[in-house]
């Protein structure tokens, strides 16, 4: 699912447009578009259900797509001066980056999610409450895992 079109990445780009005789194709920025769409859920993944549905998510989403997008194109298009030095390139990507990493890490949350659709692990519940072992510890194994299959989880075991 592609989070902008082509239209939204063109009016970063004054005066220039994105048809079949341009500098760049509608066909190729679509492309990158796609691409740069499947990044972005390849990220969110590992935190959150997909698709998202919010519409306030869908633009901040949209934003972080059509600035990764602009950011590749920026990099295509930068141009050498007389004295070999590449043109300054906007931002626009790795401040992009920087919101899918903090998205990633946590450090940043979508506005549809709550605190208990983060995904916890070994002794604490979605809550964040510290939950009672669940093994007898004369099974207990150093460094093993066993599958939980009525709770459907997996417990880490350790001494």
């Amino acid at each position: 699912m592609s989070y902008c079109d082509e239209h939204d990445v063109e009016t970063y780009f004054y005066g220039r447009t994105f048809d079949c005789e341009g500098w760049l194709t509608s066909q190729e920025v679509a492309s990158l578009i796609a691409s740069e769409a499947q990044y972005i859920d390849m990220m969110l993944r590992c935190k959150y259900t997909l698709p998202i549905t919010n519409n306030d998510d869908i633009q901040f989403l949209k934003m972080v797509n059509e600035r990764l997008v602009v950011g590749i194109i920026d990099e295509m298009d930068r141009v050498v001066d007389q004295e070999g030095n590449l043109s300054r390139s906007r931002n626009f990507r790795k401040e992009a980056m920087g919101w899918l990493e903090a998205l990633k890490s946590g450090k940043m949350r979508l506005a549809s999610s709550s605190k208990g659709s983060n995904i916890k692990f070994n002794s604490i519940d979605s809550q964040g409450n510290t939950v009672e072992k669940r093994y007898k510890d004369a099974f207990a194994q150093p460094a093993s895992t066993i599958l939980d299959r009525e709770r459907r989880t997996i417990v880490v075991v350790t001494e």
